[in-house]
């Protein structure tokens, strides 16, 4: 990875005569990581040969869930708030543990390592209290309780 790096840097540096400087920060970092219990997630089935991963999908009707059904293929999220707008519920599709971490970065902006050690991609909920949402971003004003419910692991502090 390092020689990737210097590689970029030289092509940088040649094409665009753009110059790259290092330098350390302290901040906040979490650690994506399973619970005391194993984790909640179900890998995601595996696809017959010949299956195209569509770009984009049409809803279908609702299932069990509550969620709308979408093809085998389908790799993604989709949202949806509770009855009372007091939870905001996510169904995680074809995910990867790397990928929920940059999913929980880009809402929270601060730096989610993934350190579960799951391989693969998975099947799974997120659930978590509007408030929380609210003062990440996630969703309007209102906030109504502090409570976070389900999940397969935590986000914690590193302590960076």
């Amino acid at each position: 990875m390092e020689q990737y790096h210097q590689m970029l840097q030289k092509l940088l540096a040649d094409r665009f005569a753009l110059r790259v400087h290092w330098e350390k920060r302290e901040g906040p970092v979490y650690q994506l990581v399973i619970n005391k219990e194993q984790a909640k997630v179900t890998p995601s089935p595996a696809l017959p040969p010949g299956i195209q991963i569509p770009l984009s999908a049409q809803l279908g009707p609702k299932g069990e869930d509550g969620f709308a059904t979408m093809p085998a293929a389908h790799s993604g999220f989709l949202v949806t708030l509770s009855a009372d707008s007091e939870s905001v519920r996510n169904k995680f599709m074809r995910t990867t543990m790397s990928e929920l971490a940059i999913w929980i970065w880009q809402r929270i902006r601060k730096r989610v390592i993934d350190e579960t050690q799951l391989r693969g991609q998975y099947d799974f909920y997120l659930e978590y209290g509007r408030d929380w949402a609210t003062s990440n971003g996630l969703c309007g004003t209102n906030p109504t309780r502090s409570e976070a419910r389900g999940g397969s692991g935590r986000v914690r502090d590193a302590g960076v």
